[in-house]
């Protein structure tokens, strides 16, 4: 029999553990296009590389993707 994993849980602001992934783009702005043609869900917010936008796969992991500092 197959077990089920439960979908990703945040972390707390108290807890250690997998945060997500993160991803560091060349052009944020057009990724965004991109992401709202095809009707992506995503969040923005402001991460520790600044501007960025969190993105759920099917299990509820976060992928952060922030502009490429060194690409501005």
């Amino acid at each position: 029999s197959s077990r089920q994993i439960p979908p990703f849980r945040d972390l707390k602001q108290n807890e250690i553990g997998f945060e997500g992934i993160r991803i560091m783009c060349n052009d944020l702005n057009m990724f965004i296009g991109k992401m709202k043609a095809d009707s992506i869900l995503f969040e923005e917010s402001n991460g520790t590389y600044g501007k960025e936008i969190i993105i759920r796969d099917p299990d509820n992991v976060p992928i952060y993707v922030s502009q490429n500092k060194s690409e501005r």
